[in-house]
């Protein structure tokens, strides 16, 4: 799962930097690690009361690339409102990316069906997939939005409990 706020540190002959998780990835294959480099640390802040995440993949079978990739990560504040959404999506593109537009819709809102149906449609909005052997364009965008949906259900469900 996927918390608010993951630095990376990161050691080389200079010392040590920090990084933020959403700088790291830059191209497949290429981080934002210098040759000299080499990643030591990662720091995931500890989640808070009311907080919840989820991670799903579709793949063809156990072990396969993912088609979709989807993980969630939701705060709700003391009216059961969502305080933080994070929403991380891989397959998607040549590095994982956020989906940024739908954390910004969920920010504030209660976490009821229509709310979360938006944040997974605004998701899939998001992404440009290509095709490949495991879906069309089309296929891969509907996934990540039903993808997401389920992901944000869940992960507000254990943001609940």
């Amino acid at each position: 799962m996927m918390a608010f706020d993951t630095t990376l540190v990161v050691t080389g002959p200079k010392g040590n930097r920090t990084l933020s998780i959403d700088d790291f990835f830059r191209e497949p294959f290429v981080t934002a690690l210098e040759p000299t480099e080499v990643l030591t640390e990662i720091q995931i802040p500890k989640t808070v009361a009311h907080s919840g995440g989820a991670y799903l993949k579709l793949k063809r079978k156990t072990g396969d690339f993912a088609t979709v990739a989807v993980a969630a990560q939701v705060e709700l504040d003391g009216r059961g409102a969502i305080a933080k959404a994070r929403i991380g999506l891989a397959a998607m593109g040549p590095t994982p990316l956020r989906a940024r537009r739908a954390e910004e819709h969920l920010t504030g809102r209660m976490p009821n069906p229509a709310t979360l149906a938006e944040g997974a449609r605004l998701a899939a909005e998001g992404v440009r997939p290509t095709r490949d052997l495991r879906g069309g364009v089309e296929h891969k965008r509907a996934m990540v939005e039903v993808y997401t949906r389920r992901a944000l259900e869940k992960a507000v469900e254990r943001a609940r409990r």
